[in-house]
Order: structure tokens, then C-alpha cells, then sequence
């Protein structure tokens, strides 16, 4: 599990700092999507992840480690609102996994400015790593750059010129490839076969899809789009 894997390098990195005079918990938030889109992905399993990993590792390592978790809902001020009241309130010092990069990019901010720390393991835009780089913040395991400068540079040195792309209507999807037709879906929309019998018979090389979640699933589901 990402969750679980990420939580035990926290903790063991932060032995040094703390280890030796811990007044108080190391206060962690799991902050995600518990009830759309990504909750099959990531949701209440990325918060049983982290516990298994304080379970596995916090004794060992004499560290008293508290796990708190909330649903953003993927809207962005549900999700600065709540890494705020953590940060300023709660007592949190860590927020983790923040699926949803209009949610990961305001947390990044607040981190930031209150110098708190983010990692962010669901989001995927480059941004974190790029203009909105922090030394606040840590970009796990993946983002849009790898994504298209690996398989999606492959396909356009083989012939794939002109690509049609299925993406989910937010920020991490419309950053993520410019050069194409885009198809832009609400989240877990099933209403797509419109979208594809319109280009079908256009002169396509490559079909993308950019989503994840329920959002793949629609896509993945629809007739047209085996």
C-alpha cells in the first residue's frame, strides 16, 4: 500500500527530531476523498493504511503517532478549510495522501505558509514539484510529468500524432496534455458515448484516457471505448 509504505518512511525519518523528547503526539491527517470519485482508490483505505503502518513501526521506533483523517469531498475550499482548522487547531503537523490536485494545491499553500508539511501520494500535478515547489512538501509516487514523458512520449514517437483525450474536468486532467482533442467528463459521468460516436470517425492515432476512479470506470465501461 502507498499509504502504509509513505507513513513508515515519515516515521522512521522523523525519529531523529523527535525520538529523544516527544511532549506530545506526532499528529498525522489523512486527508481525502472518502465519498466520490476516489474513494475505491484511495478513501477510508488510505487512513487504514496509515494505522497499520503506526502499529507496525510507532512502538519500535518509541514514538506516540495519532491518526485523524477527514473527506474533502474533492471540492478545494472544503479542503483548505479542513487542513487549516488541523494546522492551526488541531495540532496536526502532517497531512498525507490529498488525491485531488485543486485540493493538494491549496494544503501545498497553507503548508507553506504556516510550515507544516504536506505529502501528497493521489495528486497528480507536476505543479507541486514545479511552479508551486515547497520545501514544505513532498510529491509521492507519481505526477503528470512522468505520465507524459514516459508511455505517452513512446506512442508519439511511433506515429501517435493526433490523440483524443478523455479526461475528468479538473485541474490535474486539463494541465496534463494540451496537444489533443479533449473530451472533458464530470466526475463519474456515464453520459460519454455522445463524446464518442462524435469522433469516432475522425482520423485519431491514439485514444487517452485520464482519470481515475469511478471516472476510469464510467470510461472503461462505455462500448465505444473498448
Amino acid at each position: 500500500m502507498q499509504i502504509r509504505s509513505l507513513t513508515a518512511a515519515i516515521l522512521l525519518a522523523a525519529v531523529p527530531s523527535i525520538a529523544l523528547a516527544q511532549s506530545k503526539p506526532v499528529k498525522i491527517g489523512v486527508l481525502n476523498d472518502q465519498s466520490s470519485v476516489y474513494a475505491d482508490s484511495q478513501g477510508f483505505g488510505s487512513v487504514i493504511a496509515a494505522r497499520l503502518a503506526v502499529e507496525d513501526y510507532a512502538k519500535k521506533l518509541g514514538l506516540t503517532v495519532e491518526i485523524v483523517y477527514a473527506d474533502h469531498q474533492n471540492k478545494v475550499d472544503i479542503g483548505a478549510g479542513i487542513a487549516r482548522d488541523w494546522y492551526t487547531n488541531q495540532g496536526v503537523d502532517m497531512i498525507i495522501d490529498v488525491p485531488n490536485s485543486s485540493v493538494a494545491l491549496a494544503v501545498n499553500t497553507l503548508a507553506r505558509d504556516l510550515n507544516k508539511v504536506m505529502i501528497g501520494s493521489g495528486a497528480g500535478t507536476a505543479a507541486l514539484t514545479g511552479k508551486a515547489c515547497s520545501p514544505n512538501t513532498v510529491h509521492w509516487t507519481y505526477d503528470t510529468w512522468e505520465l507524459g514523458n514516459g508511455f505517452a512520449r513512446a506512442i508519439f514517437e511511433r506515429g501517435g500524432k493526433k490523440w483524443y483525450f478523455i479526461s475528468a474536468d479538473y485541474f490535474y486532467c486539463v494541465m496534463n496534455f494540451c496537444a489533443a482533442t479533449v473530451l472533458r467528463l464530470e466526475h463519474c459521468s456515464k453520459d460519454i458515448a455522445a463524446g464518442f460516436l462524435r469522433e469516432r470517425r475522425s482520423a485519431v492515432d491514439a485514444w487517452l484516457r485520464s482519470s481515475s476512479g469511478c471516472d476510469a470506470r464510467a470510461v472503461a465501461a462505455d462500448p465505444l471505448g473498448r
